[in-house]
């Protein structure tokens, strides 16, 4: 969002803020702004410099507040599924974006920024995900792309231990940092 001009009649229409008091809040801007956008342009060129220190949030509290990243993806999903036409319209990307953001991705974020998933935080992500989304394997966007496939499968993967979590945390860590840092 700090680095996107947006339309302040796209904001009007979408009505569309930001998740409170949380970090990792701007996806619940964002998000909803691309299921009415007509058209976006990207700029080649930046408009300004930021730099990272030891002491931001960007780089120091992370980790503390994984929990925070799963909450606001849930906030979307649930802001995305109240706008019911384009919830229908878009469905698999929706699916497939919740299972990227709210599951895969928190739990990359535990391995990359050392942040603690909790055994039992986990267990209900999976059950979130097979609450909400069942038939995720049958995903158009899942089918298509190898490296979800595991990922997918580990929803419906029983972990007994916290131990257990944290080998697979860190398989899917490592093959987030392959899927999207190469």
């Amino acid at each position: 969002c700090t680095c996107r001009f947006y339309r302040l009649d796209l904001l009007r229409e979408v009505s569309s803020h930001f998740a409170e008091n949380v970090f990792y809040e701007e996806p619940k801007f964002v998000y909803p702004l691309f299921l009415y956008v007509h058209k976006y342009v990207r700029l080649h060129r930046g408009f300004y410099l930021y730099y990272y220190h030891t002491d931001s949030t960007m780089t120091s509290k992370l980790g503390v507040h994984l929990l925070d990243h799963p909450r606001v993806q849930l906030e979307l999903l649930n802001d995305l599924m109240q706008r019911e036409e384009e919830f229908t319209k878009y469905v698999n990307e929706i699916e497939f974006h919740f299972i990227q953001s709210f599951y895969w991705e928190t739990i990359a974020f535990s391995v990359i920024n050392r942040g603690f998933l909790p055994l039992d935080f986990y267990k209900e992500m999976q059950r979130t995900c097979r609450t909400f989304f069942p038939n995720s394997m049958n995903n158009p966007f899942v089918k298509s792309m190898k490296p979800y496939f595991p990922v997918v499968q580990s929803i419906y993967t029983e972990v007994d231990s916290q131990a257990d979590l944290d080998i697979l945390a860190k398989q899917l860590g490592i093959l987030w940092k392959n899927t999207f840092n190469s």
